[in-house]
């Protein structure tokens, strides 16, 4: 019986040796084993002990920064206060926002915290905000900006200078404090526009709630100009700032001069005779400067809904010494350029033309300036083969300059003709500058709201920006 037992049992199968694996699952099944052999600790090598130890000291590292981020004096951003949010979103100031609905900042901005807190001469402000929280518009922060978070990492916005959206910092930037700061500070710097069409002249200033128009007669302002235009950006920044110079570019912008004598007569009735325009034009020494806001026109337009323009102040007019302007010495003192374009905003209240201000009739537009031909002085040849020879009287020589005065006359009026027709047609492309809600906001907020702003297209158009030294 036992041998027949024996005989039905199953043959005992051979041991074989396991098949080590390769590649990644080989290094998968390496840690397995060293980590068990860790969790028994036996057979301990000198390098297992390092990497332990490597190992405890980053884990009570991290605990201890999460531990201290908890004692953090960060202000906690209300999302449902309209006044707050329109200090952070569009007051032109520079604010680092992490978007953490825990009350607590992130280790790393925690880190930005108390490394801005050693430097105070720094401007830039900082908050913490639930992005996930509702506005009063209903829409949560990501989605009135339209911004996605990244895919690790804390997300951290930058609201600076009035830009239509924040920036958003990278995973390589939130590592630590230092490099987000110096990210922020170099994000954040001012810039001063020079617009080369009317379409970047409208983006970066007619459609903005106030902005500074510097006329220059170079393509590069003095120094002592230049400075003062870095100090006036950093000090405004709810102004735009922008040059043009009228060396390349032309610009149709007709302001009334103040010495000038008054108008005669009723506006749109035959005999009326207007102002005469103030003379914009600037000298290498000294730039023409102009403040433009947007204001109603009173017009509307097909589908009824009103029109708007924009509303314009001369502040330094060098051609005219003697005439008292809120500049005179035009903008090379910062520090007298700010206090005066302060006080004719602060003085401007919520008026949609100012005293002071003139209304535009038409948008200002901005068209690269012709070349013109210089003409030989050589002596007109058909005087002597018309006279045959002789000399001409006095009398002649009067009647032929009248002549060609005439003909400079006519010619002249033409060519304004046809720069009218040409600005006419360019005009009609849709050149209205958009809405202003309240007139408290300058259109960067919804009128029932108070935390939405102008959408700027997505376009890209020519334009370029002024360096300042630092």
């Amino acid at each position: 019986m036992a041998k027949k037992k024996s005989a039905e049992a199953a043959p005992e199968q051979p041991t074989y040796p396991r098949r080590r694996r390769r590649g990644l699952m080989g290094k998968v099944d390496n840690l397995i084993s060293w980590a068990g052999r860790v969790a028994k600790g036996k057979d301990l090598t000198t390098t297992d002990k390092a990497i332990v130890g490597s190992l405890v000291a980053i884990s009570a590292a991290y605990v201890v920064r999460g531990a201290l981020a908890g004692r953090s004096s960060l202000p906690v951003l209300n999302a449902s206060d309209p006044a707050m949010l329109k200090s952070v979103f569009f007051s032109g100031e520079p604010w680092l926002v992490e978007c953490t609905g825990a009350g607590k900042p992130s280790p790393s901005v925690f880190e930005a915290e108390k490394a801005l807190a050693a430097a105070p001469s720094s401007d830039l402000k900082m908050g913490l905000l639930d992005c996930g929280a509702a506005l009063p518009s209903g829409k949560t922060t990501l989605e009135r900006f339209k911004l996605s978070p990244p895919a690790a990492g804390p997300t951290v916005l930058l609201f600076a200078n009035q830009e239509p959206k924040p920036a958003m910092a990278t995973g390589a930037l939130v590592v630590s404090g230092q490099s987000m700061l110096r990210w922020a500070a170099t994000t954040s710097k001012p810039k001063v526009q020079k617009p080369s069409s009317t379409e970047t002249l409208e983006k970066h200033c007619l459609k903005k709630k106030w902005c500074v128009l510097v006329f220059t007669a170079v393509d590069r302002p003095s120094d002592a100009e230049r400075t003062s235009l870095g100090k006036l950006a950093k000090g405004m920044r709810d102004v735009k700032f922008v040059t043009v110079d009228s060396s390349k570019y032309t610009m149709r912008l007709e302001l009334p001069d103040p010495s000038a004598p008054p108008p005669e007569g009723v506006e749109g009735e035959e005999g009326y005779r207007a102002p005469d325009p103030i003379n914009l034009m600037p000298t290498k020494s000294r730039s023409a400067v102009v403040l433009l806001k947007p204001a109603a026109t009173g017009a509307k337009d097909e589908a009824g809904n009103e029109i708007k323009g924009s509303a314009a102040m001369a502040l330094a007019v060098p051609s005219d010494p003697t005439l008292k302007q809120p500049l005179d010495d035009g903008i090379k003192d910062a520090a007298s350029a700010i206090a005066g374009i302060r006080k004719v905003i602060e003085a401007a209240g919520d008026a949609e033309t100012p005293a002071g201000f003139t209304l535009l009739k038409e948008a200002p537009t901005l068209r690269t300036r012709r070349s013109r031909r210089r003409r030989a002085n050589n002596p007109p040849s058909s005087s002597s083969s018309s006279s045959g020879g002789r000399t001409l009287s006095d009398a002649e020589l009067r009647e032929m300059r009248e002549a060609r005065a005439n003909a400079d006359k006519e010619r002249l009026e033409k060519e304004r003709l046809r720069r009218e027709a040409m600005a006419a047609e360019a005009d009609a492309a849709d050149n209205l500058v958009e809405d202003v809600a309240d007139g408290d906001d300058g259109g960067m907020y919804e009128a029932d709201e108070g935390d939405e702003g102008d959408d700027e297209g997505d376009d890209e158009v020519e334009e370029e920006e002024m360096e300042f030294d630092d």
